[in-house]
């Protein structure tokens, strides 16, 4: 596995600072959900997002990035407006990881007013720079409450994705709509049985990404822990897809998309 991190980060990362680690996959036999069972500690997490991934490779990608994704973005946020019956200024909505605040700036411009939240200062000072109202911790955001709340390729990353979207459940307003989307890990987890069974299996740029992708989630797993979180699953009928592009023909391979909303009582 070494071969594959040296090669990914460029010798950004040397052995010294993975010693002691294993790539260890736990499951849990009732809901499907898999987890990384040996994963970087803080200072690792942040020497990983902000040092050991190439950040200006990282800004050029979504700087650079084709038509198609400011068409996802303005869909999904059609959408939410549709679902929620209000006119975007009227709706509030919160980015959860929000990387360079790309998905911000085009809420943004349809009036939407916005909130970012990213672990990374580098990333906070560029949405900062585009007028999102971008910050560091959860914490700053107490007492608010959002009508919209995404969370896309986030909780596939966290030590603590329960905690997190417990959080988040908190965060949204009554009657409000939380869309989650993570890699749909249903195919890559057949791969850890390989593992498990001392099988044929190498790192890669996939879904079960060492390092990075410490969670491996399958839609059910996430539905699973969006109940324990206080949401429940909610379907957008086909009229309110229909906004010109369908948000979820145009998510990136392999990827689980859900919507929920907070359960009443």
């Amino acid at each position: 596995m070494f071969g594959f991190v040296q090669r990914y980060y460029e010798g950004r990362i040397g052995r010294a600072d993975l010693e002691g680690g294993e790539f260890v996959v736990h499951r849990c036999a009732g809901c499907g959900f898999a987890w990384q069972g040996c994963v970087l500690d803080e200072r690792g997490m942040s020497l990983l997002y902000e040092r050991w991934i190439d950040q200006t490779l990282s800004r050029r990608k979504k700087d650079g990035a084709d038509v198609d994704r400011a068409m996802r973005a303005g869909a999904e946020v059609a959408c939410a407006c549709r679902w929620l019956g209000r006119r975007p200024h009227e709706v509030s909505a919160l980015d959860f990881g929000m990387g360079w605040g790309h998905w911000a700036g085009v809420a943004r411009a349809f009036g939407l007013s916005v909130a970012g939240l990213e672990v990374s200062g580098e990333r906070v000072a560029s949405a900062r720079a585009r007028g999102v109202e971008a910050v560091g911790s959860l914490d700053e955001l107490s007492g608010r409450r959002f009508e919209f709340i995404r969370a896309n390729q986030v909780f596939e990353h966290l030590n603590a994705p329960l905690v997190a979207l417990r959080a988040l459940a908190g965060l949204a307003a009554p009657g409000g709509l939380v869309h989650v989307v993570v890699p749909d890990c249903t195919g890559a987890l057949a791969r850890v049985a390989e593992v498990e069974a001392g099988g044929g299996w190498s790192a890669a740029k996939d879904e079960l990404h060492p390092l990075e992708h410490i969670n491996y989630f399958t839609p059910g797993s996430l539905v699973s822990m969006a109940h324990r979180a206080g949401l429940e699953r909610v379907t957008l009928s086909a009229p309110l897809m229909s906004c010109g592009v369908d948000i979820r023909a145009m998510l990136p391979s392999g990827a689980a998309s859900v919507f929920f909303t907070p359960r009443a009582g």
